[in-house]
Order: structure tokens, then sequence, then C-alpha cells
């Protein structure tokens, strides 16, 4: 997942800073445009935090996420990541939880996700299930074999919104500095991306998606009514 050096240096002061806290951040997103921007900032309390009553994990209160806006906001104000106004926003992920590092993306094996990629054979929209990743040392989930990869006619990167850091698509993100992009180097939970290939079931096939050609992810969350 490509990343301009500023993203990049952003989001490895924010895991820095979140792994002090108890933290784990998720994901950050730019969204809107003008003095209407919105930076998100997604955080979840860190992935070896204590479960409640041995199930779930708790995610953050609403007293922690306020109390996390003020380190967030230290660290934007050092950095200067981004030109012109914007309204920050501190949250949790919520059921359509983000997926940005190879570790998230192993807590989703068989979850519905949807990623949004580089053009691959005519198409950039991916819906399916999560099957696991290989090619990479933290390889996961069950390898299965590659078939017909399902991809009828043609889908484009339909829109922009919430791309942060997919200079690909997003076009002018407003980030100062964002000279280049950072693939497989860079912040916490990049480490050994390089060659990595997502497993995603689609339509009852098994298509292979290079992690780098991935711009954004995000489990289809599901409400269930008793």
């Amino acid at each position: 997942m490509a990343r301009t050096k500023k993203e990049m240096a952003l989001l490895a002061a924010l895991e820095a800073e979140a792994a002090q806290h108890g933290c784990e951040l998720v994901d950050v997103e730019l969204t809107g445009s003008g003095k209407a921007r919105v930076l998100r900032v997604y955080l979840d309390r860190a992935a070896d935090a204590p479960k409640s009553g041995g199930e779930a994990r708790v995610g953050l209160g609403l007293d922690e996420l306020a109390a996390a806006n003020s380190w967030v906001d230290a660290i934007l104000t050092q950095l200067d990541p981004i030109a012109g106004p914007y309204t920050l926003e501190v949250s949790s992920p919520g059921i359509d939880r983000p997926l940005r590092t190879l570790a998230h993306f192993a807590r989703s094996v068989g979850e519905q996700v949807q990623l949004r990629t580089v053009p691959i054979d005519g198409r950039a929209k991916w819906t399916g299930t999560l099957v696991g990743a290989e090619g990479t040392e933290g390889a996961f989930g069950t390898p299965a074999t590659q078939g017909d990869s399902g991809t009828e006619g043609t889908e484009g990167a339909e829109g922009t919104e919430g791309a942060f850091g997919t200079p690909a698509t997003q076009g002018d993100s407003g980030i100062e500095g964002a000279e280049g992009t950072e693939g497989a180097e860079g912040a916490e939970g990049t480490e050994g991306t390089a060659g990595a290939t997502i497993l995603l079931e689609v339509e009852g096939q098994t298509v292979r998606l290079p992690f780098a050609d991935i711009l954004k992810a995000h489990v289809k969350g599901r409400v269930e009514f008793r």
C-alpha cells in the first residue's frame, strides 16, 4: 500500500505515540475539500491488550479518545503534514474497520472485505471473503489455488474520498512535500510486505491481489439483529 514520505512519517509518529498509550493506530484518512476537509485518525486498543471476560477485545471509550486527541494534535502540529485548514477527528474504527497493515488483514481472515486497488485486469474494486496472504514471512490463512479471477466487465476507481495516502488516485492530497511514495518500508506493520499477496475469494474463485497495489481496504461491516 503506497504512501508518500510525509504520510509515512506521520503514520510512524502516530504509531509510536499510540503504543505508549496502549493504543493501536488503525488508519488515517483525509476527506472533503477546501476549508471543509476532515482528518480522521482511527485508534483502537492495542492488539495485545487484555480482553474483557476472556472474550472480545474492548475498544477505546469516549474519555480515552478525547485524551488521545491532545497527543494526536501535538504530533500534527509538530510535523505539519497538511497544507491549509482542516478539522481533526479522533475516533474508533467502527464496524467498517480499515485494513492498512498485514497484521490487520491477518486478524480479519474469514471476514467479508472491500478493497480498492490500482487497475488490475481492468478492475479496481473488489468485494469478497478474505482468505489469507502469501509471499511474505508473515503469511497467514490458507493459500488456495488461483482460478479464473471472475473479473467480468471493468470497474474504475470511482471517487477518492477517504483515500488518504493513495496518491495514485487521490490527486492533490494537500500534504506538503509529498514527493515519491514508500511501499514496503517505513511505518510499523509494513515490514516484510514486499512481494506479499492478499488472497480474496470472489464469486467462488480465489483472486491474488498484490499488497502493494491495494489503495484502500476495509471490513464490510454487518449488524446482526436478534
